[in-house]
């Protein structure tokens, strides 16, 4: 798997994608990841996942955030996955300013997104302002698929990297597991 961790990239090859904070890389993630895994596959094209680095809530809330997986931890789950390529892009205060319409043309015209899968609660670009309505819409103009996920849920409520960390706050490291699909490993 290649990972590339910063802005400067050069990727002259199509792909089909995910984008996300992916903090606790749980059974939601595990569906976006496998299916631009399988569009990879049909297309014949790279397979990705578009993170970010450090993680948002750090750089919005101006706190420290406490990640529930090392970078080391994602890169090896993924690359166990057969992601092709892992994108942790630098998310600075700049890039929280990027409008939707910039950030779609970042996805779709330079990092040449085909297929595009999101969960239904994604939001992109300053102020979360970008909606999966948007994806569609651009999807249609720029020639890609784009497919939005609908949350998954255990014991009906929606797995969430929240509900890991409530889990794991109240010391059910068992409900954590459950959340996140495999055994909870240190850091």
């Amino acid at each position: 798997m290649r990972i590339i961790s910063d802005k400067t990239f050069n990727l002259n090859q199509p792909h089909a994608m995910t984008i996300g904070k992916f903090d606790g890389m749980h059974l939601g993630h595990m569906a976006l990841f496998k299916k631009a895994i399988e569009y990879a596959k049909s297309l014949g094209v790279f397979s990705m996942v578009f993170t970010f680095h450090p993680n948002p809530a750090a750089i919005l809330s101006g706190k420290p955030f406490e990640p529930l997986l090392s970078e080391e931890q994602k890169a090896d789950i993924l690359s166990g996955l057969g992601i092709d390529i892992l994108l942790n892009y630098p998310f600075d205060k700049a890039f929280a300013a990027v409008s939707p319409d910039a950030f779609i043309r970042i996805i779709f015209d330079e990092l040449r997104c085909r297929a595009l899968i999101v969960g239904e609660n994604f939001r992109f670009g300053s102020g979360g302002n970008g909606e999966t309505a948007m994806l569609r819409s651009a999807g249609k103009e720029y020639g890609a698929l784009v497919e939005i996920v609908k949350n998954i849920e255990l014991d009906g409520e929606p797995v969430s990297s929240s509900r890991i960390r409530e889990a794991l706050a109240n010391n059910d490291a068992a409900l954590a597991e459950r959340l996140l699909g495999r055994r909870i490993k240190e850091k």
